[in-house]
């Protein structure tokens, strides 16, 4: 398992030292020990400024080094992606490439709340919602709530598979790299913890103008003090 964490560093442009850079990098050394705790040996740190074209490269790189007969699931952390007993069977059927849909977990109360550490976080997040799903009001694109779960590094020996987005590869749709519908998977969103990480992306980056209003809308809903369904 090969793990990113986002650690920059801690100095400005000008060699100031930045708090808020500090108390990232400790976070991401926290976050780190963690993972080395857990079992997890490949933890990899990133220190360039963050971005999804950066997420992509990162892992685009990453998986033209991997043999062609691998496997892979690239899952951000609140994420947890379901594969359903039967994946050896349509593996067998030559299946290469698998998606789901996001399905929003959201706390008893179904406002956003914080994160502990126990109970497991499905007890804590029990309610599921489709809070994406209600994003966007009637007549405009829905927002892309399906997503790559699990795909083979190089189907039938071709190049090895690219992603274009966050949740699509390239040639995703040709007759080796049509998707195959597990269902869906929990995506726990509904943090205090996801309500500062929006705010951060909508202080520090720049978005395409639909992008920027989707996670406004997201920011308004968790904000809010009304159900989010």
């Amino acid at each position: 398992m090969t793990f990113w964490v986002h650690a920059p560093t801690t100095t400005d442009a000008n060699g100031v030292d930045d708090p808020r850079a500090n108390a990232t990098a400790a976070a991401a050394a926290a976050a780190e020990h963690s993972l080395h705790a857990e079992g997890v040996d490949d933890v990899r740190r990133i220190s360039s400024r963050w971005s999804d074209k950066l997420m992509l490269n990162v892992t685009n790189d990453f998986i033209k080094a991997l043999p062609r007969d691998r496997w892979l699931v690239f899952a951000n952390i609140d994420e947890f992606f379901y594969f359903p007993c039967d994946m050896q069977r349509r593996i067998a059927e030559r299946k290469t490439t698998f998606c789901a849909d996001m399905e929003d977990r959201v706390a008893q109360s179904r406002r956003a709340v914080e994160l502990r550490e126990a109970p497991p976080i499905d007890e804590q997040f029990p309610v599921r919602c489709r809070i994406r799903q209600s994003l966007r009001s009637r007549g405009q694109r829905p927002i892309t709530t399906e997503k790559i779960t699990l795909f083979l590094a190089s189907p039938a020996g071709r190049p090895h598979r690219q992603y274009k987005s966050p949740h699509r590869l390239f040639s995703q749709y040709g007759k080796l790299g049509r998707c195959n519908n597990t269902g869906s998977f929990s995506h726990y969103t509904a943090t205090t913890m996801y309500v500062q990480a929006i705010e951060k992306k909508l202080r520090n980056f720049r978005w395409n103008p639909t992008v920027e209003m989707d996670y406004r809308s997201q920011l308004k809903l968790l904000r809010a003090d009304a159900p989010l369904c």
